[in-house]
């Protein structure tokens, strides 16, 4: 996966450092996108009255980790928890780790849209990063050392679900730039789990400088690359959502990210597999970009839990 990703860039820049990873964040405010492909809609709700959600922190001891715990950001709409409220899992960038997302203020920026639809659903963010700074890609090491795919699949689902277990309809995963890899790989590779996918910046091919999958790269793309895996049998109804700025020419190895997400879409539409792609403007950045495609994106996951 890219290693110069700076996830959220503006015009004044600031770096903090969170568990041993640096965020790069900025202080821009979002620009309504007036360039947006059509194809995903906003919807029309009236606006209403509701209280914002609530954060907290899992922590879950992991050797593996930075600190030797694993976290989980959580962010709930207010009330009562239920099996009925959906639930979003969002997976970081390469340079990041689970606080980029209430860094940057998702719980905040989706409470409103979860206004403005109707439909709340929980937010969960599991740090996918590893004390051995290796390139985690969001998988299970092929030393057996790190499990971060089982994490997300299992650890991660228990611990935020609880006794309130989602049917794979309601519950959903997305990512950016390395997450957006994730996110689709482990859809892919857990049809059982999640019906819809939302992808910003992702890469749909094997992107391991690390080797964290092996050396054997035959073998890593057919169990990990998203362009092989859609061809496993019981994935065809998961749903996809693909951004990418227009301006997005981060590096990959080989290749960049520019035009992946038009590239994939062809494949799964070959497939017969439900897509959309979303091309805000400007580069590799939350703020800059995929913060353009939030209403659709929110959209895009309401339409799916009400189908």
């Amino acid at each position: 996966m890219p290693r110069t990703l700076s996830v959220v860039v503006g015009a004044i820049a600031v770096a903090s450092v969170i568990v041993g990873v640096q965020h790069v964040v900025s202080s821009d405010t979002t620009p309504k996108d007036q360039a947006m492909r059509p194809g995903v809609r906003t919807t029309t709700a009236a606006p209403k009255h509701c209280r914002p959600g609530t954060d907290r922190y899992i922590q879950v001891k992991d050797k593996t980790a930075h600190g030797g715990k694993r976290e989980i950001w959580v962010h709930r709409p207010a009330g009562a928890d239920s099996a009925g409220i959906p639930v979003l899992y969002m997976l970081h960038g390469s340079t990041t780790d689970d606080r980029l997302f209430p860094f940057v203020k998702l719980g905040k920026i989706l409470d409103k849209q979860m206004c403005r639809t109707g439909r709340p659903f929980v937010i969960a963010a599991p740090d996918g990063q590893s004390k051995d700074g290796r390139d985690t890609e969001f998988g299970d090491s092929a030393d057996g050392k790190v499990r971060v795919e089982s994490f997300i699949t299992g650890t991660a689902i228990n611990r935020v679900e609880g006794k309130n277990r989602r049917p794979a309809r309601l519950r959903a995963i997305g990512g950016v730039s390395m997450g957006g890899y994730g996110s689709a790989a482990i859809a892919l590779r857990h049809p059982d789990l999640y019906t819809q996918v939302a992808s910003f910046a992702g890469y749909f091919k094997v992107d391991d400088p690390s080797e964290t999958f092996g050396k054997n790269k035959k073998k890593v793309a057919e169990q990990h690359a998203p362009d092989h895996l859609i061809y496993r049998p019981g994935v065809n109804g998961i749903r996809f959502l693909l951004v990418e700025g227009k301006a997005d020419h981060t590096p990959l190895h080989p290749g960049t990210i520019h035009g992946e997400a038009d590239r994939f879409a062809k494949l799964l539409r070959a497939r017969h597999m439900p897509v959309e792609v979303l091309h805000p403007p400007g580069p590799h950045s939350f703020h800059k970009s995929w913060s353009h495609a939030i209403p659709q994106f929110v959209d895009f996951l309401t339409a799916g839990w009400n189908a």
